[in-house]
């Protein structure tokens, strides 16, 4: 859901071959607030809206992007760069 309260389901699709899929988020000043590695072999992740740190995110808007590297290695990255509303 969109906004969300609680948790957000991401869900996520690369090529076969796609490796160090990561997700990244950001607050509205750009700041990265949490980044977990995903597996290759699941497309969903259920986020509870924490920082790395263990820490409920406050209200307010936030962005993510989803990275992973292709079969030759280049980076590839999730478009567009989704967003997120907290509102607990």
């Amino acid at each position: 859901p969109n906004p969300s309260s609680t948790q957000a389901h991401i869900v996520y699709s690369y090529p076969a071959g796609t490796t160090d899929i990561m997700l990244r988020v950001s607050n509205i000043t750009g700041a990265l607030v949490f980044s977990k590695e995903l597996s290759t072999a699941d497309t969903e992740y259920l986020w509870n809206l924490e920082s790395n740190g263990g820490d409920p995110l406050p209200n307010g808007l936030y962005f993510y992007v989803i990275t992973a590297k292709d079969a030759s290695g280049k980076t590839i990255k999730s478009k567009p760069i989704f967003k997120l509303l907290i509102d607990r």
